[in-house]
Order: structure tokens, then sequence, then C-alpha cells
């Protein structure tokens, strides 16, 4: 596989940082993704940071959702203004 240049804005929770302009998807190497399985993944810094950013509407996309509880959490943390969705 070879990874191409992404269109949209992009934030990842593998550092956690916002990428307010198109993330340059080609770094993200074997290892980004050695990174995102072994490390701590910094879920909770990514939703704030999205939350912080203007986003309302977080759509959890699984079988079983699992992450719906703490985007839940974080948007009440950060004083309300947003939804989880499963």
């Amino acid at each position: 596989l070879t990874p191409r240049p992404s269109t949209i804005a992009m934030y990842s929770t593998v550092d956690g940082e916002p990428h307010d302009t198109a993330y340059d998807t080609t770094t993200m190497t074997a290892d980004y993704w050695y990174r995102n399985i072994r490390n701590t993944v910094r879920f909770h810094d990514t939703v704030a940071a999205l939350l912080g950013a203007g986003e309302q509407v977080f759509l959890e996309l699984s079988p079983h959702p699992v992450l719906t509880q703490a985007i839940t959490d974080t948007v009440e943390q950060a004083g309300g203004g947003g939804a989880a969705v499963p």
C-alpha cells in the first residue's frame, strides 16, 4: 500500500495534536502505525481539540460502540455543546 495525501483536515489520536490543514498522510509510515498500536492513544486530547475547533457531532461507526461514552464524558467536561451518536 502506498499512502496518498489527504484532501481533508485530520486529527490524529497517535499524537493528540490538531492538524488544521490537510494532513500529510504520506507520513503515516509503519512507525506511525506501530505507535498507534503500541502507545497510549490520546483519544480524550483529540476529542477535546476537535471540540475546541468547533466540531459538535461525533459519530461512532462500529458494530460495538465502545467510544461513545468517552466522547460524551469529554463533551461534558468541556461544558457541553456536542453530542456523541453511536
